[in-house]
């Protein structure tokens, strides 16, 4: 798991945001009519979002809709560039607070595709039950329990960017991805070790000491 990591948006540092859907169609939260948890609904993939904030937007863009990973075209030529897989991108229109498109703005809502599963065995985790209806799961334990992850190695399928069963709004890559991250100094970007995910305050990781220049 050394190689595994978290990859999410930095919301430590203070850049413009898009806080709000505007072609919200179907709900992204809606509440299961037999469970009645509240699930996430991906049904709309290409997207309109109001920005708001000052300054230079970042290339991982805050997006007020967890889990969404909304990334620049800068990230995306990138990313295709040095051969990253796991994920199919689709356009984002930003506006400003006058409903006015931004100009030379391109963003893109990355849909992952990479998969993996948690080895729940060696972690102590049973499930109890899976809703019928949404797919919800209810475990012997609460998720911040559940200790080190543990990655069920056969599971996966070697994509850069990737996500869990059961666990599809919380994205993981491999280093790759942090290495470009880092050579090509894209912004807004926050990686934690994979196997802290369910870790309270695990530190991200701190790419100029990882792949800087050593004296």
């Amino acid at each position: 798991m050394e190689n595994y990591y978290t990859i999410s948006h930095d919301n430590n540092i203070k850049t413009p945001y898009a806080p709000t859907i505007i072609n919200s169609g179907e709900a992204f939260l809606s509440k299961c009519p037999k469970c009645d948890r509240t699930r996430y609904n991906y049904a709309n993939r290409e997207l309109s979002l109001l920005v708001e904030g000052k300054g230079k937007l970042p290339d991982y863009l805050m997006c007020g809709h967890y889990p969404l990973m909304i990334v620049s075209d800068r990230v995306l030529t990138i990313w295709e560039k040095e051969g990253v897989t796991g994920y199919t991108s689709y356009p984002v229109v930003l506006v400003d607070q006058q409903m006015e498109e931004i100009i030379n703005a391109q963003y893109y809502n990355i849909i992952i595709s990479g998969r993996a599963e948690l080895d729940f065995t060696k972690m102590g985790v049973k499930i109890k039950k899976v809703c019928s209806k949404c797919g919800a799961v209810e475990y012997n334990k609460e998720t911040w329990e559940f200790g080190e992850a543990i990655m069920k190695e056969s599971t996966y399928d070697k994509s850069d960017i990737f996500t869990y069963q059961f666990f599809e709004a919380s994205p993981a890559c491999t280093k790759k991805v942090l290495e470009i991250v880092y050579r090509n100094k894209l912004t807004g970007f926050r990686f934690k070790e994979l196997k802290l995910k369910f870790a309270y305050g695990a530190p991200k990781i701190d790419l100029k000491g990882l792949f800087g220049t050593k004296d």
